[in-house]
This record gives structure tokens, C-alpha cells and sequence, in this order.
């Protein structure tokens, strides 16, 4: 039996109203994470976190953060003894990525001097094999026997371990059917599906790192993640939408000093086109862990579309439009 006009739009506004309560899930931290950890963090203290806000805490985080790829999650006693003699260790979550597994930890320290610190008196591989890239992905390498073996601190630990992990078709019908209703079910899945605290950070961290590739030529460039990686809609393993504005600062009518730079020429379109080649020749060349890198330059909003293996996230770059 077909359900009346009234009846239709009465489900409409009941599931709007479903979505609207979603959405501010997002922004209430008792239910943005379910880790088993979540208690830990200090943005599950409960209260509204405007977006703005949102985005600038995950941003101290990332430059507070490191990436390590490690032998296996028992590393995490090791890493973190090492990475305490640069500084004080805050939190360690662990994940893996591929078939057969490569293991990483992401590091967070307490103060971003620590991590710069740490990067100071980190090293290369043989330099004519590698282009030397300095970024805040690392790779954590057996202990020379000759070296003196760093005492462990008693007390670390792994606040989470294989923190990424999307639940399978089986596991979600299994939960959901538990629920007493659809309602239930569908604020579950949610729960369930939702890009969770390590897949924001991680989305973060890749963010970083376009920041840091032309932050010497362009100090006030900035990247922007938008789209369901930011807007509490996002899936594990949803795509990173990003767009990176060379100028993040507004110019000063009291300054008479003024940087000489080159003039565009050609339209907006065209400069754009040219830049999403440039960016792409270095994110391809330069910035580990990102491949499949594709300049799509001829779409309505040209990109560059890559792979960062990593964080295992999906990326699409664009520049200047916001």
C-alpha cells in the first residue's frame, strides 16, 4: 500500500530530523569517538566544537605529530623510548595498511619544539639513492649493535592498535541486528562507519605535509581539507578533498613594501592549469609516500588526484578556488 502525501512528507521531516542529530554528533565528543581509548582524549570532555575551531586543533595536533613505520605494533616500547629522549611522548595509535601489512605509529608529542627537535637529529639513507625529502614521515630502523641500547620507559603505551580498521559487511549486519528498531539501526551504522579520531588525524597529517612542500617559496599558503573528511558525514576510507590557497593572508593598507611576484598571464583557468602541472611534477618527485599521482587539468575545477600510501588516503587537490 502506497503511503499517502501526508505521510511521505511526515518521513521526510523525520528524516531530516535524524540527519540533523547525526550531524551534531559530530561536534559532541562523547559520541564523536567510540574507541575503546576515547575516555583518554581530551576533546571527549563533552561541549560544542565550532568547525573553525575543529579544524585548528586538528592543524596543533599534526605539527605536534609524527608518522612512523615500524616492524610490527609491538615497536610502540622501543619508539617511544627513542622519541623521549627529543621530548615528552603524549599519545601513540597504531595502524596498518595493505594485504600484507606495513605498521605504522603515529606520534604525538606535547610541544611542536619537540617534533622539530626530533627532526633535527634525524637522518638519511644514502642520499644518492633517495631525493631527501624533510617531512614528518619517518621509518624507524633497527638498532645498530654498537650503539647503546636506550633504556624503556616503564608506563608507554599503545592507545590504540590497528585503529583504522573498516569493519566488514558481516560485522555491521551482525551489529545491526540488535537494534529494536530502524532508528536504532541507522544512528548504529553511523557509529559504526564514521571516519573515527585516527582516520581525522592521519587526513591531518597528509594535510601537513602539503603545507610543508611549498612552504618555503609560499609561507602564507595554506592547505584546506573540506568536503566529508571535515563536515561529519565522512566514511573510513573516504576520499581527502583539499584545496591550497598560495596566499592565506590579507594584505595590509598601511604597508608600502610590496613583494614583487610574477604576473599570470592568461586567464584564471589557464594559471590554474599550469599550477596543478607544476604541483604535480613535485608531489610526484618529491613528497614520500604519495603515488598515482593523475593531473586531471582539463575538468571544470582542474586537480591533481593521488594516492597517499601512507595514511592510506585517496586525495584530490585543487588550487586557489575555494
Amino acid at each position: 500500500m502506497f503511503r499517502t502525501c501526508s505521510q511521505r512528507h511526515i518521513w521526510k521531516f523525520r528524516r531530516l530530523e535524524i540527519l540533523i542529530k547525526i550531524q551534531n554528533t559530530y561536534f559532541t565528543s562523547t559520541s564523536y569517538f567510540t574507541d575503546k581509548t576515547s575516555s583518554n582524549f581530551e576533546h571527549d570532555r563533552g561541549g560544542f566544537i565550532p568547525f573553525l575551531q575543529n579544524v585548528n586543533l586538528r592543524r596543533a595536533e599534526a605539527k605536534r605529530s609524527l608518522l612512523v613505520q615500524v616492524q610490527s605494533p609491538q615497536s610502540y616500547k622501543e619508539l617511544n623510548s627513542y622519541c623521549s629522549i627529543f621530548g615528552t611522548v603524549k599519545q601513540m595509535f597504531h595502524y596498518s595498511v595493505g594485504v600484507e601489512p606495513l605498521h605504522f605509529i603515529l606520534v604525538e608529542f606535547e610541544e611542536q619544539s619537540e617534533v622539530q627537535n626530533l627532526l633535527k637529529n634525524t637522518s638519511y639513507v644514502d642520499e644518492t639513492l633517495i631525493v631527501p625529502t624533510y617531512s614528518h614521515f619517518l621509518w624507524f630502523k633497527a638498532q645498530n649493535k654498537k650503539s647503546p641500547k636506550v633504556r624503556q620507559i616503564d608506563g608507554a603505551v599503545l592507545s590504540i592498535e590497528n585503529g583504522t580498521r573498516i569493519l566488514s559487511d558481516h560485522e555491521i549486519i551482525s551489529s545491526l541486528r540488535q537494534c529494536e528498531n530502524i532508528s536504532e539501526q541507522m544512528k548504529l551504522l553511523y557509529s559504526l562507519t564514521k571516519l573515527n579520531y585516527l582516520g581525522s588525524r592521519l587526513r591531518y597529517l597528509t594535510v601537513l605535509q602539503i603545507d610543508n612542500m611549498v612552504s618555503g617559496m609560499f609561507p602564507h599558503a595554506q592547505a584546506y581539507p573540506f568536503g566529508s573528511s571535515v563536515n561529519g558525514y565522512g566514511k573510513m576510507g573516504c576520499d581527502l578533498d583539499l584545496v591550497l590557497r598560495l596566499v592565506d593572508k590579507k594584505s595590509s593598507e598601511e604597508s608600502r613594501l610590496m613583494f614583487h611576484c610574477k604576473v599570470s598571464n592568461g586567464s584564471e583557468r589557464s594559471t590554474n592549469q599550469r599550477h596543478i602541472e607544476a604541483f604535480g611534477d613535485m608531489i610526484h618527485l618529491f613528497l614520500p609516500g604519495c603515488v598515482q599521482v593523475r593531473r586531471i587539468v582539463q575538468a571544470r575545477i582542474p586537480i591533481i588526484k593521488y594516492h597517499q600510501q601512507l595514511t592510506d588516503v585517496e586525495c584530490d587537490l585543487s588550487i586557489g578556488n575555494m
